[in-house]
């Protein structure tokens, strides 16, 4: 039988999402148009940017993470937590980034937002 896993809530739109990391928190918070990473320090650690297109799709046009957490899975939780506010927020989404186009063929659960293209 496959293992379960317990679906993390989606926080409200802006708040702060806190995950610890080695003896800091860092917290995830959520914006109309982009998911960013901060350590308890302020210092954004990762973002997501999906603002807006005129015909009111979110295109995800940007994805960065600082060096010292690439390979760590910072920029793969930005997305998730964005395509779920999106989903949320019932906004259809384009990707125009690279890796989140690689993103959404790795995540095909996610495809419902996007845009026929």
């Amino acid at each position: 039988m496959p293992t379960l896993h317990k679906r993390t809530p989606t926080p409200p739109f802006g708040a702060a999402w806190p995950v610890k990391r080695g003896e800091s928190v860092m917290n995830m918070q959520t914006e109309d148009d982009k998911v960013v990473f901060v350590n308890d320090r302020g210092t954004v650690m990762g973002r997501v940017s999906f603002p807006m297109d005129d015909d009111g799709v979110a295109n995800f046009n940007e994805t960065y993470v600082e060096p010292s957490e690439r390979g760590t899975g910072l920029a793969g939780r930005l997305m998730g937590q964005a395509a779920r506010h999106l989903r949320f927020a019932g906004v259809k989404a384009r990707a125009t980034c690279s890796y989140a186009q690689r993103w959404f063929q790795k995540n095909p659960q996610y495809s419902d937002i996007l845009v026929a293209e």
